[in-house]
This record gives C-alpha cells, sequence and structure tokens, in this order.
C-alpha cells in the first residue's frame, strides 16, 4: 500500500511478500526458495495445489507507464528463468506441477500487464515443461490482495506502520475553520487560558497549528483504518480510554502548560503501548491530533485562576 513506509523495494520487499504468503496459505503449505538454491524465476511455490510466486517492488518513485514497463521487464525475465532453469526447478517442485505463476508487487502500473501475462502464459506452454500442468497461466496480484493477512501480521510487528499523512494545505485549514466558529471559539479560549496576556496574532497562529495538527491526525487514521483495522481499533480505544482519564491531569498539574505537556507525554507513551506496531512520528501525529480534538470539544479543559500564570 502507498500510504505507508513499508518495504516496497528490493530484498525488503521480497521478505514481506513472504509474510504475506506464510499468513495466507500457512508454513507447510507456502514453501520459500532459499537464495543458496539458485533463482528459478520464483520466490516460492504452494504445496500441493501448485501456485508459484515471484515477488517484485519496483522503486517507489515509479508509475504508471514506468511501473508498468518495470514489472512487464521482470515478469519476462523471470519467466525466461521459469523455462530455462528447467532441471533446477524440476528438482524443488518434486511431484508438485505448477498450475499459476504469479507476480506479486506493491501496487499494479497499468493494466496492460494483463496482455503480457497472456504472451508469458503461451510461452511457457509451448516449453513443454515437466513441472507445469495443463491449465497454467500467469498472472499478477498486487498487496491488497492479501489486506486480511497484512492487518494480521501489522497488529503484532514491532515499528512497522509508517504511513505518510502530509500536513494539509492552507486552503484547506481556513476553510475548515471558517464552517466551525464554534469550536475555534473554544480552542481561543483555551490558548488563552494557557498563555496569559496572550497576543491576537500567537492566538491565531496557535489556532491554525493545532487545527493543522486535528486534520492531520485525521488523515492519518483514516489511512490507518483502511491499511489496518486491528490497529486502528487500538489506536481508537486507546484514545477513548485516555480521554476518560483526562480530569486526572487537570487537578493535579500545577497548571496549564504542564497539564498540556503531561497529556501529550502520557497519551503518547499510551498509544506506543497500546499498539506497538505504530512508528514514533505516526504515534505523535495522533497524539497532536487528539490534543487538539479535545481541546476543541472541551474533555481537556484548563482552570482558571492563579496557577495557570
Amino acid at each position: 500500500m502507498s500510504t505507508t513506509v513499508m518495504p516496497l523495494e528490493g530484498l525488503a520487499w521480497q521478505r514481506w511478500a513472504n509474510e504475506l504468503l506464510v499468513e495466507h496459505y500457512g508454513p507447510t503449505t507456502y514453501i520459500k526458495i532459499p537464495d543458496t538454491q539458485g533463482d528459478g524465476g520464483i520466490e516460492g511455490f504452494t504445496c500441493p495445489c501448485g501456485i508459484a510466486y515471484q515477488a517484485y517492488g519496483a522503486e517507489k518513485e515509479k508509475t504508471g507507464k514506468a511501473l508498468y514497463e518495470a514489472q512487464r521487464d521482470k515478469m519476462t525475465r523471470d519467466i525466461n528463468k521459469f523455462v530455462n532453469n528447467a532441471p533446477l526447478l524440476k528438482k524443488l517442485f518434486g511431484e508438485v506441477r505448477i498450475h499459476k505463476w504469479i507476480l506479486l508487487v506493491p501496487r499494479v502500473g497499468l493494466k496492460d500487464l494483463k496482455s503480457h501475462a497472456h504472451d508469458m502464459t503461451r510461452k511457457v506452454k509451448d516449453a513443454k515443461l515437466p513441472y507445469v500442468a495443463e491449465d497454467f497461466f500467469v498472472s499478477y496480484c498486487d498487496e491488497d490482495s492479501f489486506s486480511k493477512e497484512r492487518d494480521k501480521i501489522l497488529a503484532y510487528k514491532k515499528d512497522c506502520i509508517a504511513i505518510q499523512a502530509p500536513e494539509p494545505s492552507r486552503a484547506v485549514v481556513d476553510s475548515w475553520q471558517n464552517e466551525n466558529d464554534t469550536l475555534m471559539t473554544t480552542l481561543e479560549e483555551k490558548l488563552q487560558r494557557l498563555e496569559p496576556n496572550i497576543s491576537v496574532q500567537r492566538v491565531a497562529g496557535h489556532q491554525k497549528q493545532m487545527l493543522s495538527w486535528y486534520l492531520q491526525g485525521n488523515e492519518l487514521m483514516a489511512k490507518l483504518k483502511e491499511l489496518s483495522p486491528t490497529a486502528y481499533e487500538k489506536v481508537f480505544r486507546s484514545k477513548s480510554e485516555y480521554e476518560q482519564i483526562l480530569l486526572v491531569h487537570e487537578l493535579t498539574a500545577p497548571n496549564a502548560s504542564q497539564q498540556l505537556k503531561d497529556v501529550l507525554t502520557g497519551f503518547n507513551k499510551s498509544l506506543l503501548e497500546a499498539v506497538g506496531s505504530l512508528s514514533s512520528s505516526n504515534a505523535m501525529t495522533i497524539a497532536c491530533g487528539a490534543i487538539s480534538d479535545w481541546m476543541m470539544r472541551c474533555p481537556l479543559d484548563f482552570r482558571e485562576g492563579p496557577s495557570n500564570v
């Protein structure tokens, strides 16, 4: 998935693809091919159903035609190996007959790859290989085809989710601000309590920064829900639980600034403990977004009076 900084290239992608396939088929059904056994144009295969996989993670910046061409050329190279390394593959497959050869990629470049797969199917069938079944065909699939497996792995794999959620544009921030006067007024009052004698310009700057955090956090959460529903539920539950104890921070903090710092630090730590697969950067983005949300909706309040000065 393009929203993550999961391995998308080279050996890192191959390892990730193998994890998805083992999770999908099971460790005794999907057989990984060690590099020491030579390169026969496959990453591994399933036994006894006979599906061969080759993993390929093209350079992340490639899109459209460039990505398609890279995937097309990879498919061609490895189908040639699949045909030309018959002695090696016959030994590896044993009694298994291969019905499908699948190129597993992070994302597909163009649908034209299907036409090329048909050409490669004919090439393999014409070779009359002893380890190829009569109904053999070449195809491809992307990471989203294994979304359930991805979710299971991400639920326990440490520090593996790093979602790219860019800051919202000035136009988006201004539009949201204009449509939510009541929440922005509440935020303004909180900022004035947080920093007595704060200037109007400084309040406006803080408002826009916190609103940017709020929108960025929401964007990250939406992408996380798509990527890993399990991780999303853990984050959502952690936020809901932490919101319930905000009153404790209000009663125990000596001043508003310390209260804000304690809540940010505490919730960020709580997130990382609850969702070990989340990167520290993503956890901080979610924490900052939650702080902004709580300040606008009032679960995070600041006592008025000398203690805040």
